[in-house]
């Protein structure tokens, strides 16, 4: 099912300002749209919002050709997936996942088919018998998807699902969402602050910041063609390395006059009109060049972090600006050891020094 927001806004009573307000999304059938952002970006509001859980101030939400502004959740035909898991404690695992179907009324051999058909899907058929608290957080978190997944909705919605679970549970997680997504094709918007989630798992990821969006897009859009500097810092481990400096006939020159490069010919066509301007230069910390050449500076070798595949220096400027700089775990580096680096062309993000928007 689709789901299209106009314009929608949400204001409260004990507030001036709008908590969010003009947002406007259109979520596709069968997308897993991913609603990313840091903590306080109104992000969990919205959610809520589609949920029915918080009323709509403006604007109107559909689903399908539907307008569903005033239609009470029990009646919007969505499934939700909390963080807490929200499990009934003295149920066994089968009557928490068939809890919504007997509230309907379904009849029992409906029920029993259904519950063991997704417990299979779930590989929790073992566990049909048990208590919540005789389960790992990892099962538990599989008991709520499966309550959801029972009822088979039009939507499910998430609300970060994996945050109470270790590292490595989360990791599988990701990859059991994936592939119970590709079964089942159901509309699916989740909402999280971590981008690896974000990033594999979504076919669409909406970015928030400051209560509004800041970007739609595939992931890969968001690695590789940020819009603005916010979504260029957010996106991407380590973080991207950003300089301040002017275009000067044709060249970048970072503040400190240490960085001076001429970008490609398509980058410069997207710079016209900047000479004599204030830029922003992004550049991921994977796409520098080792050794002598065209676009280069020298550094000192300040921090080694050991990534196992890879190693992340922190490279130090004369200026005192530092650089990260990712490279293959197997090459040596030492400490105190002054390197000369250079840039790789085709991998540069220039932003509007004023707006902070994307120009190339």
């Amino acid at each position: 099912m689709n789901v299209t927001l106009n314009n929608i806004g949400k204001k409260y009573e004990s507030r001036e300002e709008y908590t969010l307000r003009n947002i406007n999304l259109e979520i596709e059938d069968k997308d897993f749209c991913v609603i990313l952002g840091p903590s306080g970006c109104g992000k969990t509001t919205l959610l809520r919002m589609i949920a029915g859980l918080n009323s709509i101030t403006e604007g109107d939400l559909v689903f399908g050709n539907k307008k569903v502004n005033k239609l009470a959740a029990k009646d919007r035909d969505i499934a939700m997936v909390f963080q807490s898991y929200a499990l009934y404690p003295h149920m066994t695992v089968y009557d928490n996942m068939a809890f919504s179907l007997s509230m309907r009324k379904e009849r029992k051999n409906i029920i029993d088919k259904r519950v063991k058909e997704v417990a299979k899907l779930l590989q929790i058929e073992n566990y049909l018998q048990s208590k919540p608290s005789d389960i790992s957080g990892g099962q538990r978190q599989r008991v709520a998807l499966g309550r959801a997944i029972v009822r088979k909705p039009s939507v499910f919605l998430m609300d970060e699902p994996l945050s109470n679970l270790d590292a490595k549970l989360r990791e599988q997680m990701r990859i059991e969402l994936v592939r119970i997504h590709k079964q089942l094709g159901t509309t699916t918007i989740y909402v999280t602050h971590d981008q690896i989630e974000a990033m594999t798992m979504a076919t669409k990821i909406v970015l928030m910041n400051d209560c509004k969006i800041q970007q739609v897009g595939k992931p890969y859009e968001f690695y590789n063609k940020p819009q603005n500097i916010f979504v260029a810092k957010f996106i991407g481990s380590p973080t991207i390395n950003i300089f301040k400096g002017k275009m000067v006939n044709g060249r970048f020159i970072a503040e400190d006059g240490l960085i001076d490069i001429v970008p490609n010919n398509s980058d410069l066509k997207s710079l016209e009109g900047y000479n004599n301007k204030d830029v922003y230069l992004g550049i991921r910390s994977e796409r520098f060049i080792s050794g002598e050449n065209k676009h280069q500076f020298e550094g000192i070798v300040d921090v080694i972090e050991l990534l196992g595949k890879e190693k992340s220096l922190y490279v130090k400027l004369d200026s005192g600006k530092e650089i990260i700089i990712t490279v293959p775990g197997h090459y040596f580096y030492e400490v105190g050891e002054k390197h000369i680096f250079g840039f790789d062309l085709e991998a540069l993000h220039f932003f509007d020094a004023e707006t902070e928007q994307r120009i190339n």
